[in-house]
């Protein structure tokens, strides 16, 4: 069975990764024709690739349909529904999850709507509860994030979610709830909730208690996460795989043993089939208890699959069973395949059941931490292609951490749950010893986190890395009699060599990240890095310094900052900087406002500041000393010189400014590629300045459907009256291109990473 699940599996990966738009529904009469080609020759095995390709283009089509109108963004539209999710409580406003059932847009009738839709509510005047009907006014926009290199991809998660919309709730109008939430699961989980944070109110081990029992993750902190995927122990606190098979074998084998106990019951079933239905019961309870959120949905049907196998009393291969699970996860959910838990678990358990075939030696303590110590290793290509590190310290935080959760924490959680309940100072004991060890398992890790080397970062592996490593584990782990098993070693060394090509001497690859509505760029030498500006950071605490500029110099393999500038002090410039300085090593630093960033190596940005970076020139032109240049206008403006190409950063400087530019300095201002002042607001790119600079590209830092409306119309039409080309980190991602070679091209990273979610989600 595991052979005809890979190929269903190839046929869900074969849509999701299609280059470019979904496929019309009348190119499926291609893929039905071939199943059925292939049934008739008995090739059933290869059938289900076709199969599995239909079956994913049913799902994504029915979602893709649902995609918010364009023409729609921006404006109040009454929307009514069901709130579908708990409430994530932040310190200004709440994110929660709404089931449309009928909206009105401006100037039309109300109409029925089935899309699944996410709102941040900023200063609520009510909270509302999951479950309850609710009439709110918000302003939505379709599923669209940043895009940038070795960031998180936003789009796809959104996709994965099956939502349809973000937005907004919008304060000044009248929100109304319709209707108390009813009885349900999801109720019972924020009952249950609720009490958790009164019995342990403000404890340490509060988040961690939360996201054991309910799922409920968003009050760990960020030093909580960062600590986490440092030591490899992220999984712990999260409702997977790990803890529901642990529950359901801790209810196999109390069934079990319960049963047994009758003589006259085990004559009516046998005691290993009571055991598997209390397993699946409880593993059932434990996943309505994480709200059946999509890794214990995945969970759940693999151990409904292995169970049914095991009440129809049909014995068959573990391979067998793996293979039954696979194709019900992907009948259940196609879209698992874009989860990284998905591969991580099957691939996981696939390796389990290759080590367990060989002969065993050792009691069971030794053949437990070995499988988890070898688990390590051979997870090592996926570990690299999803996170770009390995955590050098996880075997050891592993095998503390396991146990420690697994047998004490997690049972902890369960018993004072139930018991707070029933008996009140039980379970808040219970409760409170659960909060107690979580705090200790969090000191533990954090002194394991802050050893030295205990984290190596990892460039994204090339398709020739990953093969040369899964050959070598392949070989490493090879059975006794393979020879010379240690040179498996050797093919590992691709994963950690440089992947990312350096610019040539004379040389400068650019990158305008994409922010939102911010800015941030990233100019790279031969052996140099500079940041110019860092994006903004949010009320909740999210920063693009720490969520799109290091993920991507860790992508580049940029382990160090030579410059960074800060253009000025708004925060949809310098919002990120703090955050980026307390993670990567940042030598100079420069600003219009070094008061703002207060660091010891920061200065003020002059117009005579120049230096040079393997062949590079750099060239600070505003503002010049002394003068009474304030906000915008006294943006520190850099020109960069490679070769026979320039490019040209102002800032946000506005009209006044480049006045000043174009009559003191007006032969330094021509450049190649112009990044639009001010992200093309009305007060900026006059046409003089514009004259002076004269640029092939100009590049917009601007988001799409910003509530500015930049790049404004009139500006954008007078770059296109000189036929300067045009782009937008908006509509095109991260924008990159190379001076110092031939004349720049720049080239927008959403179209280089074509997928069926990104072209539908901005037709």
């Amino acid at each position: 069975m595991i052979i005809p699940a890979i190929f269903f599996l190839c046929g869900n990966l074969l849509l999701f990764y299609w280059p470019g738009e979904l496929p019309p529904a009348f190119s499926l009469w291609y893929p039905c024709a071939f199943a059925l080609l292939l049934f008739r020759l008995r090739r059933y095995s290869f059938a289900l690739l076709p199969l599995g390709f239909i079956w994913a283009w049913w799902h994504a089509a029915d979602h893709l349909a649902l995609r918010f109108p364009d023409q729609w963004v921006g404006e109040n539209i009454s929307i009514q529904g069901q709130v579908v999710s708990l409430p994530e409580k932040g310190p200004h406003h709440l994110r929660f999850e709404l089931q449309c059932e009928q909206w009105q847009p401006p100037g039309h009738d109300p109409v029925s709507c089935n899309h699944r839709v996410r709102l941040n509510w900023y200063y609520p005047r009510q909270i509302p509860r999951i479950g309850e009907r609710w009439t709110l006014t918000v302003r939505l926009k379709p599923p669209i994030g940043f895009l940038n290199p070795g960031s998180f991809d936003y789009e796809k998660w959104l996709f994965q979610q099956r939502i349809s919309a973000t937005g907004y709730v919008h304060n000044k109008s009248e929100q109304r709830k319709l209707a108390a939430a009813g009885f349900s699961i999801h109720t019972l989980r924020d009952d249950i909730a609720e009490r958790l944070r009164n019995t342990l109110e403000q404890r340490a081990g509060l988040g961690g208690v939360l996201a054991l029992t309910l799922g409920i993750r968003h009050e760990l902190e960020s030093s909580d996460w960062q600590r986490y995927q440092i030591t490899g122990t992220s999984h712990l606190v999260a409702i997977s795989g790990l803890h529901v098979g642990l529950i359901s074998m801790l209810g196999l084998g109390l069934g079990r043993w319960l049963w047994a106990r009758s003589h006259r019951l085990t004559c009516r079933l046998p005691a290993q089939q009571f055991g598997l239905i209390v397993a699946l019961v409880l593993a059932a309870g434990y996943a309505a208890l994480a709200g059946f959120a999509i890794p214990t949905q995945r969970a759940l049907v693999m151990i409904a699959t292995l169970a049914m196998s095991g009440l129809v009393r049909r014995e068959t291969s573990a391979w067998h069973k793996l293979g039954m699970a696979m194709i019900a996860v992907l009948l259940w959910d196609p879209f698992a395949v874009l989860d990284v838990g998905f591969w991580l678990s099957f691939c996981a358990v696939g390796f389990i059941f290759v080590w367990l075939s060989r002969p065993q030696q050792g009691n069971r303590l030794w053949q437990g931490t070995l499988i988890a110590t070898v688990l390590s290793l051979a997870m090592f290509p996926l570990t690299q292609l999803f996170f770009q590190s390995i955590s050098l310290i996880a075997p050891v935080a592993n095998a503390v951490a396991v146990p420690w959760v697994s047998f004490i924490i997690l049972p902890l959680c369960l018993l004072g749950t139930l018991a707070i309940h029933i008996m009140p100072l039980i379970g808040d004991a219970l409760l409170q010893l659960a909060a107690i060890n979580m705090d200790w398992l969090n000191q533990f890790l954090e002194g394991l986190s802050q050893l030295p080397y205990s984290r190596l970062p990892l460039a994204a592996p090339s398709e020739i890395a990953i093969g040369s490593a899964l050959l070598g584990i392949g070989w490493l782990l090879a059975p006794r009699g393979v020879p010379a098993r240690q040179l498996g070693l050797v093919l590992l060394l691709p994963s950690f060599m440089p992947q990312a090509e350096r610019p040539e001497q004379g040389q400068a690859q650019v990158t305008l990240l994409d922010v939102g509505q911010g800015l941030s760029l990233v100019i790279e030498t031969r052996h140099h890095t500079l940041v110019y500006d860092t994006g903004p950071r949010f009320p909740s605490g999210f920063n693009t310094g720490e969520a799109v500029v290091l993920p991507y110099l860790r992508e580049r393999q940029r382990t160090r900052l030579d410059r960074l500038i800060i253009s000025h002090g708004d925060n949809d410039h310098i919002g990120g900087a703090e955050a980026l300085n307390a993670l990567i090593p940042v030598f100079q630093a420069y600003s219009s406002v070094p008061e703002q960033i207060d660091w010891r190596y920061s200065q003020r940005c002059r117009d005579d500041q120049r230096w040079q970076w393997d062949g590079v020139r750099f060239e600070m032109l505003h503002p010049e000393p002394g003068a009474s240049w304030h906000d915008n206008n006294g943006s520190c403006v850099l020109k960069v010189t490679a070769g026979k190409d320039r490019l040209l950063l102002p800032g946000d400087i506005e009209a006044r400014a480049e006045q000043a530019l174009t009559s003191q300095q007006p032969d330094a201002l021509a450049a190649d590629v112009l990044v639009a002042p001010h992200h093309g607001s009305r007060t900026s790119s006059t046409a003089a300045f514009i004259e002076h600079v004269d640029p092939d590209w100009v590049l917009f830092p601007a988001a799409r459907f910003n509530r500015y409306h930049f790049p404004a119309q009139p500006v954008v039409a007078r770059y296109q009256e000189r036929g300067i080309s045009s782009m937008t980190t908006g509509r095109d991602g991260a924008i990159t291109f190379t001076l110092g070679a031939d004349a720049p091209q720049p080239r927008g990273y959403r179209m280089a990473r074509p997928t069926i979610w990104r072209y539908r989600a901005l037709e």
